[in-house]
């Protein structure tokens, strides 16, 4: 694992994250199936096609609030948060963790969830697939043993839920499969000589731009 520190959303960690599988895709990586022959696509076509990104109410909470939750998270468990930009597995593969906790193998997932899900998470303490499969990709990458994941939504007097996920050895199995799926058609398509030509064609623009 190789620690990037850099401001996650800058320029710098767009470019670091550039041509690699992701944690944010984890369940289509530890899936195995067509779900991550087209996020490979998808990762391909980012290299020299440009995607508008669109934020919604769920991603502009969720920036807005993360600051706030794990100063939350500090306080409430009396452990300190290292935020880092891109934890690297290797040149095909690597995730963006919302922090790491200091001299523990732990790291943080934070949600800013909306108020049906953050109740659900109150009343059932069940925590969606998607995220768990993402926190399992975190620990592969940087070798923890366990994540924490907590969801913060200000409305609420139970305001912070927190739980502590333990590794899952068999998702973890999955994803070490997915990711070398996934790396070998990363490979195939960057070696093939129609996308070589599109990603050049996409630097020399910008480069005179």
């Amino acid at each position: 694992m190789i620690i990037h520190n850099m401001l996650q959303g800058s320029e710098e960690w767009h470019a670091i994250r550039a041509g690699k599988l992701t944690g944010s895709n984890a369940t289509a990586i530890g899936n195995n199936g067509k779900g991550l022959q087209t996020y490979v696509e998808d990762v391909v076509l980012a290299l020299f096609i440009q995607k508008e990104f669109k934020s919604n109410k769920d991603t502009e909470r969720g920036h807005r609030l993360e600051p706030t939750a794990r100063t939350k998270y500090e306080f409430e468990t009396g452990l300190s948060v290292l935020e880092v930009g891109f934890l690297e597995h290797n040149d095909y593969c690597g995730a963006s963790p919302d922090g790491l906790v200091k001299g523990q193998k732990k790291g943080l997932e934070i949600k800013a969830r909306n108020a049906p899900k953050h109740l659900a998470l109150l009343r059932t303490q069940k925590v969606d697939s998607a995220t768990i499969w993402q926190m399992n990709m975190n620990m592969l990458i940087s070798g923890y043993e366990t994540w924490d994941f907590v969801s913060y939504n200000k409305d609420f007097k139970q305001s912070f839920f927190l739980k502590t996920f333990p590794r899952d050895e068999l998702k973890i199995a999955k994803l070490r499969v997915g990711i070398a799926a996934g790396t070998k058609m990363l490979k195939e398509a960057l070696s093939d000589p129609i996308i070589k030509e599109e990603i050049e064609w996409y630097n020399f623009k910008n480069k005179k731009q």
